[in-house]
């Protein structure tokens, strides 16, 4: 049998994302890859999305509250 090392870091933050009057809540979780094989991080956030129903978001935060500010 062969084992792979890989070290992954994970954060978690919960708050409310402001854009001029208006606000949207803020959950989120990151994983980030400090060594090794992406695919084990791949398949570790495909594990933790299926496990407690998570959605992956592609913009940043930044991008969220323009778009907020903006009407989207």
């Amino acid at each position: 049998m062969s084992t792979t090392e890989v070290l992954i870091a994970g954060f978690g933050g919960q708050g409310i994302l402001f854009a001029g009057n208006k606000e949207i809540p803020l959950c989120e979780v990151e994983i980030e890859l400090k060594s090794g094989s992406d695919e084990a991080a791949v398949a570790l956030a495909h594990k933790l999305a299926a496990q407690y129903d998570l959605k992956e978001e592609p913009r940043s935060k930044f991008r969220r509250a323009m778009g907020l500010s903006q009407g989207e």
